[in-house]
């Protein structure tokens, strides 16, 4: 039985996700702050949190952050679930680590098919044979099970952490999952096209095809073929401006 905790001072709405959640064969824990729900996190190990962002004592940021310090936590899927919807705040929570930032309302039959989505896609990662990567000049192949792809880092468009994986996005649409951490992919890459613009994501800046500017000086980008909006700190815009073409 998979365990969810609940962080959130809202007892109606706890109550809601709580018992929904449980009908459908989960084991839920619940907290209305956030220094309780900390305690609770790292006694249970829950498989997935569910964590507001404005709480007594401890906000949702602190939360997550102190979460990813511990290794016995840090790995445990984090969805935010607010009513806030400032881009600056979604972008921090991306930056920590968060896996999804719901903004509500939502159907907790939505939030529940979310999370069921999040822990299979877990779940395949932790399922993946390690993948061997031998570097050979800007070029590698990459063996994933029986599928072995030959690649530059000219394919690459975006890596994204999960864990202790790491998730390839090339340009041709395939990803590829890999046992190697950011901090050892910064190692290889050349660092005047590649740039770790938060915690969890490295981008091929010259895979920008759209830069608009943000509140407060932060820039957000949107990738050639790629979904999801790019959150970059102020701390990135300089290096952004420099070194990305945009056509």
């Amino acid at each position: 039985m998979k365990q969810l905790l609940i962080i959130e001072d809202d007892a109606d709405l706890r109550n809601i996700i709580s018992e929904f959640f449980h009908e459908n064969d989960f084991k839920v824990l619940s907290s209305p702050d956030g220094i309780d729900g900390i305690k609770l996190a790292k006694e249970y190990k829950p498989d997935v949190i569910i964590c507001d962002l404005l709480l007594p004592g401890v906000d949702g940021f602190k939360v997550k952050e102190i979460l990813a310090e511990d290794k016995n936590t840090s790995t445990i899927p984090f969805i935010y679930l607010t009513g806030n919807k400032e881009i600056t705040d979604m972008r921090h929570a991306m930056e920590l680590g968060a896996d999804d930032y719901i903004v509500k309302p939502i159907k907790v039959r939505d939030l529940l098919n979310l999370v069921l989505k999040r822990l299979e896609r877990l779940h395949s990662f932790k399922s993946v044979k390690v993948s061997n990567l031998n570097d050979n000049g800007g070029k590698f192949i990459v063996k994933n099970g029986k599928q072995s792809l030959f690649v530059s880092f000219d394919d690459i468009k975006i890596i994204s952490a999960e864990g202790y994986y790491s998730v390839v996005h090339l340009n041709n649409g395939k990803k590829v999952t890999i046992k190697k951490s950011l901090k050892n992919w910064l190692t290889i890459l050349p660092n005047n096209k590649f740039y770790q613009v938060h915690r969890n994501s490295i981008i091929n800046i010259e895979m920008i095809e759209k830069l608009d500017s943000g509140p407060k000086g932060n820039y957000i980008a949107k990738l050639k073929n790629y979904p999801e909006l790019i959150f970059f700190s102020q701390r990135c815009s300089q290096k952004i401006r420099k070194d990305s073409i945009l056509k």
